[in-house]
């Protein structure tokens, strides 16, 4: 890729943000003039995978992002559910964000989406996978283990506060509401990284 790239998506869970997702971004920043930084699975919440509702995932990534600009890159976000529908899926983001130069992420379901639609997509190297994850750092809050080294110092107040509800989570499903299916019915697996 050369040159920056207009406008950029960044679609991810950010359940809960941790370091790794920062690196994520940064990267994604510095290779474009606006990003977009898609909260995936917005309807999504209260499950042992997805424990923290959007609005409050939306909250730790202003936190962590006071600015709203990261390498002079404008970050905007938008909230998108999970669909039944590939289609619609990407019918929603696209209605929203109708130029995208190029699609970052590490989840191959959605680069596989954007791609075979012909736009650009870029997995970001990311920082220390094996010990920020997620699915890991949701497990260590669960166990009671330290774990607030691994999410940016300035969204640990509003990741603290969640603390409790990844905790009340564990003993739920997977997942808690679907949008339903329009169109052509394929599950819509979980969007973006841990």
């Amino acid at each position: 890729m050369s040159g920056r790239l207009d406008t950029c998506i960044f679609v991810g869970r950010f359940q809960p943000l941790h370091k790794g997702h920062m690196e994520a971004i940064r990267y994604a920043a510095s290779r474009c003039g606006r990003l977009v930084v898609c909260v995936g699975s917005a309807q999504e919440r209260g499950t042992s995978r997805n424990p923290m509702p959007a609005d409050d995932r939306l909250k730790t990534l202003r936190m962590a992002i006071p600015s709203g600009r990261i390498c002079g890159c404008r970050i905007s976000y938008m909230k998108v559910p999970d669909f039944m529908d590939d289609d619609a899926w990407f019918a929603y983001i696209t209605g929203r964000v109708p130029r995208i130069d190029a699609v970052f992420s590490g989840n191959a379901w959605v680069r596989s989406i954007f791609r075979s639609r012909g736009i650009m997509t870029v997995v970001p190297p990311w920082h220390e996978r094996k010990e920020l994850s997620a699915t890991r750092i949701r497990s260590l809050i669960r166990h009671g283990r330290p774990w607030k080294k691994l999410v940016p110092r300035e969204a640990l107040r509003e990741l603290s506060r969640e603390e409790a509800v990844i905790r009340s989570s564990s003993g739920r499903g997977r997942h808690s509401r679907r949008i339903p299916p329009s169109g052509r019915s394929r599950t819509n697996r979980a969007a973006g990284r841990n």
